[in-house]
């Protein structure tokens, strides 16, 4: 609880950039270069590949048409969209930094539950999935990742959201809404604009969300808004990885190189 803590705010970012950062910081973690970290990103809007899937239900005719960057995370297993109205979190920490030596995913997911209750909407974890809802809709989904005794929990806040640009890019396969009440993507995500019924700068929600996970974790942030150097560096030397064609379609990366290694 009291190793030190970094609040960084990068802004909108390259999509490839977005989804390699994930690994930056892992890594710069691993190598003692940083501190325990909250990382906020804003990106244009590109397709989403979690790292095991297939492309599947996207909708590639629409993409490459529209210019849409076809991007595969790190994480994952799902076909998703991004645009500019979602808000993209990553917390980087060694293990014994959160609560004890456990990897709690329901602390983690309270402190944006509670970050969200502070604007005033009542937010609470879907059971039994990664799916923070209000009203039985869709406000936030996150993933926790286990690397040896780092953890790296990732999400996405929808504050704002392009429905149209989501049922072109996304052929929703029939099993997708089973288990919810909805039956397509504009009946099952809200946002936080529409909850608030007003503008809400991505700034406020970075507020509200840093106050959720100071209260639920008990740590102070130190404030930033660039990489340093040596995550810069990493970055760099990631990005082939990132925009290969070889990544992109199948997950998988080569020649292997230590560089990414952790």
């Amino acid at each position: 609880m009291n190793d030190p803590w970094r609040l960084l705010n990068l802004g909108v970012r390259d999509q490839y950039d977005s989804q390699a950062l994930h690994e930056v910081l892992l890594i710069a973690l691993k190598r003692g270069l940083i501190p325990n970290t909250l990382c906020f990103t804003l990106s244009e809007r590109f397709l989403y590949l979690g790292k095991d899937c297939k492309i599947g239900n996207a909708n590639l005719e629409y993409c490459r048409k529209e210019g849409i960057p076809i991007v595969r995370s790190p994480l994952g297993s799902s076909v998703a969209v991004f645009d500019e109205g979602c808000l993209m979190h990553t917390i980087v920490s060694r293990s014994n930094a959160i609560i004890d030596t456990s990897l709690d995913f329901e602390l983690l997911t309270s402190c944006i539950v509670k970050g969200l209750n502070t604007m005033g909407l009542k937010t609470e974890q879907r059971p039994n999935s990664n799916d923070i809802v209000i009203n039985h809709r869709k406000i936030s989904g996150s993933s926790l990742n286990v690397v040896n005794d780092l953890i790296a929990f990732d999400g996405t806040i929808f504050v704002d959201f392009d429905y149209d640009f989501c049922e072109n890019a996304l052929m929703p396969l029939p099993e997708k809404f089973v288990d919810k009440k909805a039956k397509s993507h504009r009946e099952w995500i809200t946002t936080v604009r529409a909850e608030l019924g007003k503008q809400v700068t991505f700034s406020e929600v970075v507020s509200a969300l840093r106050k959720g996970f100071e209260a639920v974790l008990q740590v102070e942030f130190e404030i930033s808004t660039s990489l340093t150097e040596a995550e810069e560096q990493i970055l760099k030397s990631l990005r082939e990885k990132y925009h290969s064609e070889e990544w992109i379609k199948t997950g998988r990366w080569s020649p292997v190189k230590d560089y990414w290694r952790l």
